[in-house]
């Protein structure tokens, strides 16, 4: 995992802990891209922090933007096999079918990895 990505996500979990209560949407500059265009969204799905992604979707973070490659939330949690993750973006109404740059989907990320119930969670 990248440094500087991994401290935003400690930094962004530390002061969801001390607030305690929801942030203002331009405090967190909830979908506003790094460099690679992934939001604080994009990232925690990639790096499966469920709780810190549970949150920044219940104070309004968009689901749908993709980085850079066109991957989404969706996207990055199948890759990382985070099933939790997944069910809550597809309670959401998040698709299913959308494509990366590389053509892929979801369902085909999750079987990259191997990872069975999240295959029969996108199928």
């Amino acid at each position: 995992m990248p440094m500087i990505q991994c401290h935003y996500i400690f930094q962004l979990q530390s002061v969801i802990w001390k607030q305690r209560k929801p942030l203002s949407k331009e405090m967190l500059l909830l979908n506003n891209a790094n460099k690679n265009d992934a939001t604080p969204l994009l990232l925690v799905a990639r790096y499966g922090k469920t709780e810190v992604f549970c949150y920044l979707t219940e104070i309004a973070a968009d689901i749908n933007i993709p980085d850079t490659r066109k991957n989404t939330a969706l996207h990055n949690a199948a890759f990382s096999d985070n099933l939790e993750i997944i069910s809550i973006l597809l309670d959401k109404g998040m698709y299913v079918d959308l494509t990366n740059a590389e053509n892929s989907m979801p369902l085909h990320l999750s079987a990259l990895t191997g990872n069975l119930e999240a295959m029969k969670a996108l199928v």
